[in-house]
């Protein structure tokens, strides 16, 4: 499963300096962003809806991050800065997110407005 996500705003990523209220609101606006495009897909038509967790065991995530600039990102802050869209995936099926055992981030090319794609995948042994 392919979950289609913005950008992440500035404030999630783990370098930004500025004010609790700011980072709190937007991490907010983050996780319920998750949660609507883990339940409603990317056009807002139902694509998974109310349906049951569709994994046995752990699991883990691939994200893969499409930067709005050239700029140099690192991939543990892109991985931190999603932290708040992986707590609104795994709010969309009722789970917590300690079942999410690896987590692997990749840099693709860049997108006007930029993007990330956080694929959920079973666990490989």
């Amino acid at each position: 499963m392919i979950i289609t996500l913005p950008w992440p705003p500035r404030t999630q990523f783990p370098n930004w300096r500025g004010h609790w209220a700011v980072k709190a609101r937007d991490t907010k606006v983050c996780r319920q962003t998750g949660l609507f495009r883990a339940r409603y897909g990317y056009d807002g038509n139902v694509m998974l809806g109310d349906a049951c967790w569709p994994f046995d065991g752990n699991v883990q995530l691939a994200i893969t991050a499409h930067p709005p600039n050239k700029r140099w990102h690192d991939d543990d802050g892109i991985a931190t800065a999603c932290k708040a869209y992986r707590d609104g995936i795994f709010d969309a099926f009722g789970r917590d997110d300690h079942l999410c055992k690896r987590t692997t981030c990749t840099i693709g090319c860049t997108k006007p407005g930029g993007e990330v794609q956080i694929e959920i995948k079973e666990m490989e042994e």
